[in-house]
C-alpha cells in the first residue's frame, strides 16, 4: 500500500490537502478525505486528480450523482484521465448504462494501454450490449496482459462459444481450467464442446472431474453424452 501511496502523491507544497486526502483515503477515513479533497479544490479548482479521487470517496459512499459529477468534471478537464474514465465506467456499469461504460474505458485505455483489469470491464460493458466479437477481442487483451487472469479466459472462452469458434472456445476454457482446475463451470463447457465437436473421449474425461467437483454438473453432461 506505502508504494501506491508514493505513486499517488505530488510534491508541489500547494498539493498539501490533496496528499492528506490520500492518507486518509488508504485509512479508510472517507468523510475526511472528502475534506481534504475538497480543500485542495478550493485551492486549485482544475486540480482534475483531486477531482478523482473525491468521485471515488462518493462512489465508495454510494453517492452516485455527487460521485459522477465530481469523476465528470476530471475528465472534462483531463479527457483521458486513465483512473477518473475507469471510475466512470464502473459506474455506468452499475447503473446498467453499458454504452456509457465502454466510451468511458475506451477513454482510459486511450491514456494507458497497459491495464488488464479495464479490458476486462470493457469485455463486460460489451458482453452486456450484446456485443460478442467486440467483448472477445477485450477479453483476449485482459488475458494477454495478465495471462493468470482465469475469469477472463473464461469469459473469452464464453464469447467465442457464441461466435461458434468452438476450436478458440476450447483453448480458452483449457487455460482457465488450468488456471482454476476446481472451476466446475469452465470443465462443464469444456465437456459440451467436446460433445459438439463429436469427441466423446475428451467429453468423458471432463465428466470424470465433475463427479467430484459438481455431481449436477456431470449428471447434465453424462445425458448429453448418453443423447449422442
Amino acid at each position: 500500500m506505502r508504494q501506491v501511496l508514493n505513486e499517488q502523491m505530488k510534491d508541489e507544497p500547494d498539493n498539501l490537502h490533496y496528499n492528506l486526502g490520500n492518507v486518509a483515503l488508504a485509512a479508510g477515513k472517507l468523510d475526511e478525505a472528502i475534506a481534504e479533497y475538497k480543500q485542495a479544490l478550493s485551492l486549485n479548482p482544475k486540480d482534475a486528480d483531486a477531482h478523482a479521487k473525491l468521485g471515488e470517496v462518493y462512489a465508495r459512499q454510494n453517492k452516485v450523482d455527487a460521485a459522477l459529477s465530481e469523476l465528470r468534471e476530471a475528465v472534462k478537464l483531463v479527457p483521458q484521465h486513465a483512473e477518473a474514465n475507469t471510475r466512470l465506467g464502473d459506474l455506468y456499469r452499475k447503473l446498467e448504462r453499458p454504452k456509457e461504460a465502454v466510451a468511458a474505458y475506451k477513454s482510459a485505455l486511450g491514456a494507458k494501454k497497459d491495464l488488464p483489469g479495464v479490458y476486462f470491464s470493457l469485455g463486460n460493458a460489451y458482453d452486456k450490449l450484446g456485443q460478442n466479437r467486440e467483448a472477445a477481442d477485450a477479453y483476449r487483451r485482459a488475458a494477454e496482459q495478465d495471462p493468470k487472469d482465469a475469469d477472463a479466459l473464461y469469459n473469452l472462452g464464453n464469447c467465442y462459444s457464441q461466435l461458434r469458434r468452438f476450436d478458440e472456445a476450447i483453448k480458452a476454457y483449457r487455460r482457465a481450467a488450468i488456471l482454476k482446475p476446481d472451476d466446475a463451470e469452465a470443465h462443464l463447457r469444456l465437456g459440451v464442446l467436446y460433445l459438439e465437436k463429436k469427441d466423446r473421449a475428451s467429453a468423458a474425461v471432463e465428466l470424470n472431474k465433475l463427479k467430484t467437483l459438481n455431481p449436477q454438473y456431470a449428471e447434465a453432461l453424462a445425458q448429453k453424452l448418453a443423447q449422442q
